[in-house]
């Protein structure tokens, strides 16, 4: 018996967790991600919990379609260890674990935060989600990183990125295409309506011509179509 404040507490020999079999059952101690509980009434082992943090869906594949274009890192406050086996198993060789909001933010600074767009869903996002050129929150993501993003996905989770960012270089394309088109027409027709080559009424229907065909341009951003909501 061991006393504290002369109070009697029991003292028990250190329970041994349970090792996982050969075979591949039991317990999976060595998952880095999983967090392992052990609930014991005197000697004996009642419960065992296991709590993880489970990867999404189809994160893979979104990765792999945003590594061909862009460059990924990954700002965590996890444990390094996870972020590690997290990294290497999608091929991300810039990662950084066990950041605080100020460590974030100094790293967001020291790597083009003009030119850099931030995803997160913490509390701890909210600084380099307000400091990044574009940032964005994820799903179902505290209120606090939300009121501090550019934009939130409120049906999505990461694998709306790479529909955004085409939707973005979509949207820049067509709008300058519309703006060659209204420059070049304007520098054409209304020289020659203003000499009198054109009477007003041509001049009028060629207007009325182009802008419908500025509209039906830019109506053509609709094919970009979006991904399935999630659950």
């Amino acid at each position: 018996m061991a006393t504290t404040d002369n109070k009697a507490v029991p003292c028990y020999p250190k329970l041994t967790p349970p090792r996982p079999s050969p075979t591949g059952g039991g317990s999976a101690l060595t998952d880095a991600n999983t967090t392992h509980v052990y609930l014991a009434e005197n000697r004996e082992l009642r419960a065992h919990y296991q709590l993880g943090d489970p990867e999404r869906d189809n994160l893979a594949a979104t990765l792999a379609r945003l590594q061909a274009h862009y460059h990924l890192a990954i700002a965590s406050g996890d444990r390094a260890e996870n972020v590690a086996r997290l990294a290497a198993r999608y091929g991300i060789t810039d990662w950084h674990g066990g950041l605080d909001p100020a460590a974030k933010l100094a790293l967001l600074e020291a790597n083009d935060p003009e030119h850099t767009l931030m995803i997160g869903d913490g509390i701890n996002d909210a600084p380099v989600l307000a400091r990044a050129s574009v940032s964005v929150a994820v799903g179902r993501a505290n209120p606090l990183s939300q009121t501090h993003a550019d934009i939130v996905l409120l049906k999505n989770g990461p694998e709306a990125l790479p529909y955004l960012l085409d939707l973005a270089a979509r949207s820049r394309r067509i709008t300058r295409q519309n703006l060659i088109w209204a420059t070049v027409y304007n520098l054409t027709i209304l020289p020659l309506a203003i000499s009198g080559y054109l009477t007003p009424w041509i001049a009028a229907l060629g207007m009325s011509t182009s802008s419908l065909l500025v509209i039906a341009n830019a109506l053509r951003i609709h094919r970009t179509l979006p991904p399935p909501a999630t659950k």
